[in-house]
C-alpha cells in the first residue's frame, strides 16, 4: 500500500505517538511505502 502523509502526521508520530506512530512504524517496517503528492497526481 502507498500512502501520502503530511508534516502533522510525521511530527505527531515522532513526538507524541498514537496512530501516527503506528503509521511511521509500518513505514519503517516496510509494511507500507510512502509516495509524494506529485507522483500521485500524475497517474
Amino acid at each position: 500500500m502507498k500512502i501520502v502523509i503530511d508534516t502533522n502526521v510525521l511530527i505527531s508520530g515522532v513526538f507524541f505517538g498514537g496512530f501516527p506512530r503506528k503509521i511511521l512504524s509500518a513505514v519503517v517496517g516496510k509494511e507500507i511505502s510512502l509516495t509524494n503528492m506529485k507522483k500521485s497526481y500524475r497517474k
